[in-house]
This record gives structure tokens, C-alpha cells and sequence, in this order.
């Protein structure tokens, strides 16, 4: 009789959060290094449409910088220092670009989130059924995250994943065979009165 195993992936989230500034191309070599099976980071876009690496709207948390990331082209960005767990480093928000180069010779997956310029979701329950509100998208970004995926050759190990529903139906339109993953938080599940197996249901709604 034949035995199947059953592996866990590990995968480092945002590269490594809490041991090295998050999203930046330390923590993801860093990440490839220690031999993990995925990377997850985050995807917005720039004043002047390039896609960028971090995971807040608002730049104070992570790196020097103040203000809407959407306000600042990718050059200006770059000159920013990241901020992590132990101090500054000599780095600034990477492109996805950068990022993807990197794991060019590596054999890690990609986990890629998309991001909102506000709250991605809210969820309500309607009497008898759930209604997903869905916030708004940064116009292009999932055309141009498409765009720079295909060119690296990354894409067939990369999982596109967002918590608005209006971004995975783009993503859908765009590339309906794309592997993609509907993220869903416990406060959304208690926000709808729902139950986990009712997320599955979210997700299968939207091809996910």
C-alpha cells in the first residue's frame, strides 16, 4: 500500500518581519538563504505607476519617509531608508522588479498581495446571506504586476492573493488561469456572523 506524506510549506512573511526590515531585499535573500519554501510580500503602486514593495499605504512605520506612498515616484522612494527590528539599513523600497531578480535563481515560490489605497473589505450579513463590500484598487496595478511577472518568467510559481474581491475579479479578467487566493481575517469571519466553511464559498464565488 502505497503512504502518502503530507509537507507544510514554510513560508517567510514579508520576508522575515521580525528579523529583518520587512519587504526589503535583505529579508527576502535572507529568507532564500534559510531555504524557505515561499516569500510573501506586498504589492502598491507609485506616484509614477511602478510597483513598489511595502506593506502600509503611509511610509512612517517602515522606512524614513512620511506621507501616502502613491504620492512618491519609485526613485524617491528608493532613497529612503527601511526601518526593521534592529535599527535602519542601507536600503529603500524595492521594486517588484528588484525583488523578482533576486528570486531568479532560486527555486522559492512567490506569494504576492495586492494592496488598497484604504480598507480592502468589509463584510456584511444581509438576513440570510453575506455581502462583501469591496474598498477601492489603485487603477493599474494589477496590469502592471501582470506585466512585470511575465516578463521575469516567475509567474507559474506565484500565488496572487488580495482581501478585495474587486482585485482578484480584475486579476480574473486578466489572467483567468493565474494561480490566485481570496485572503480572508478573522475579523471579517466575525464582522459576517459567518463560519470558516462559508469563506470557502467567498473564495469559489471569485475563482479563487
Amino acid at each position: 500500500m502505497t503512504r502518502h506524506t503530507r509537507r507544510s510549506l514554510i513560508a517567510a512573511h514579508r520576508g522575515g518581519a521580525q528579523l529583518w526590515p520587512e519587504n526589503s531585499l535583505t529579508a527576502f535573500r535572507q529568507a532564500i538563504a534559510l531555504g524557505v519554501d515561499l516569500i510573501e510580500l506586498d504589492v502598491r503602486l507609485s506616484a509614477d505607476g511602478q510597483v513598489v514593495v511595502i506593506h502600509d499605504g503611509t511610509l512612517s512605520r517602515t522606512t524614513t519617509g512620511s506621507g501616502p506612498v502613491d504620492a512618491q515616484p519609485a526613485a524617491a522612494l528608493a532613497s529612503l531608508r527601511l526601518k526593521g527590528p534592529h535599527g535602519e539599513i542601507d536600503e529603500g523600497v524595492p521594486t517588484l522588479v528588484q525583488v523578482l531578480e533576486l528570486l531568479a535563481s532560486s527555486t522559492t515560490g512567490l506569494l504576492l498581495e495586492f494592496k488598497s489605497p484604504g480598507i480592502s473589505v468589509a463584510y456584511e450579513r444581509r438576513r440570510d446571506r453575506v455581502v462583501a463590500i469591496a474598498g477601492p484598487r489603485y487603477e493599474q496595478l494589477e496590469e502592471n504586476t501582470l506585466a512585470v511577472l511575465a516578463a521575469s518568467g516567475l509567474g507559474a510559481r506565484t500565488t496572487l492573493m488580495a482581501f478585495n474581491p474587486d482585485v482578484l475579479r480584475r486579476l480574473g479578467e486578466l489572467a483567468p488561469g493565474h494561480r490566485r487566493s481570496l485572503l480572508v481575517g478573522a475579523g471579517h469571519v466575525t464582522m459576517a456572523q459567518a463560519t470558516p466553511e462559508d469563506t470557502i464559498e467567498w473564495a469559489r464565488e471569485l475563482g479563487a
